[in-house]
C-alpha cells in the first residue's frame, strides 16, 4: 500500500490529495498489469482499489451525517427568521 508519508517528510496529506496521489500510483501498476498478464498482482490491487472505495464511501457518510444537525435547525430556523423579519417589515411599512 502506499504510504501517505512518502510525499514529503513531515508533511501529511489531505484526505483528497492522498486519494488522487494513489489513484495516480495505481494507474501506472495498472498498465503495468496489462503488460506483464499479472493476475496475482492484479487481483491484490483490486483488492486495495475496493478497501479505498469503501473507506471513501464512509468518509462520504460520516461528512454527510455531521452536516445532518445542521441541516434540521436550518430548515426550522430560516423560515421561523424570516417570518419573524417579514412580520416586522411589514408592521413597520404599515405605520
Amino acid at each position: 500500500m502506499v504510504n501517505a508519508a512518502a510525499a514529503k517528510p513531515g508533511m501529511s496529506l489531505s484526505w483528497e490529495d492522498e486519494v488522487k496521489r494513489r489513484i495516480d500510483i495505481w494507474h501506472g501498476e495498472l498498465i503495468d498489469f496489462s503488460q506483464r498478464r499479472d493476475l496475482s498482482g492484479l487481483q491484490t490491487r483490486k483488492a486495495a482499489v475496493d478497501a479505498q472505495v469503501a473507506l471513501a464511501d464512509l468518509k462520504i457518510k460520516a461528512r454527510q451525517a455531521d452536516w445532518a444537525k445542521t441541516i434540521l435547525w436550518l430548515s426550522l430556523a430560516l423560515p421561523t427568521a424570516g417570518a419573524i423579519l417579514g412580520a416586522l417589515i411589514g408592521g413597520w411599512l404599515k405605520h
